[in-house]
């Protein structure tokens, strides 16, 4: 079995992930931290906004094709998360290439685990096949 090795720049702890398809990050700054993992298409995770003391779901894709075209077909639940996103856009590598979504995690979220795996399942199922569609 493979393993890859990625460091936490935070506390400069190597962390090793088993899946060759996935990379686990852990990385911190200033303003905000983040700790999840990125995979063929996109990134998942956690974001903590230290200005805004909150603690964010945080799921980016990176679809091939118009922006645009790809926004004009989400479900108003997509829509709300993308829109939620709208302050934090600059933090992804590639704004005009990602799409991101974002839920914080406050009063029914907060404390409920099925509630935020149901919400992360949804987003991404549902924003890889509006993408996934639009690029053929």
């Amino acid at each position: 079995m493979s393993f890859r090795r990625f460091r936490c720049l935070k506390k400069n702890r190597i962390i090793k992930s088993k899946n060759p398809f996935a990379k686990l990050s852990c990385v911190s700054q200033l303003a905000r931290s983040w700790l999840g993992m990125s995979f063929k298409g996109g990134w998942v995770g956690f974001a903590f906004d230290h200005d805004r003391k909150e603690s964010l779901l945080w799921v980016e894709i990176y679809p091939e094709g118009d922006l645009r075209a790809i926004e004009k077909k989400f479900s108003e639940n997509l829509r709300k998360a993308f829109q939620q996103a709208e302050p934090y856009c600059h933090d992804t590598d590639h704004p005009s290439k990602t799409l991101l979504f974002i839920q914080p995690i406050m009063n029914d979220f907060n404390g409920n685990p099925d509630l935020i795996i149901t919400w992360f399942r949804d987003v991404i199922t549902e924003a890889q096949g509006i993408t996934e569609k639009s690029a053929r």
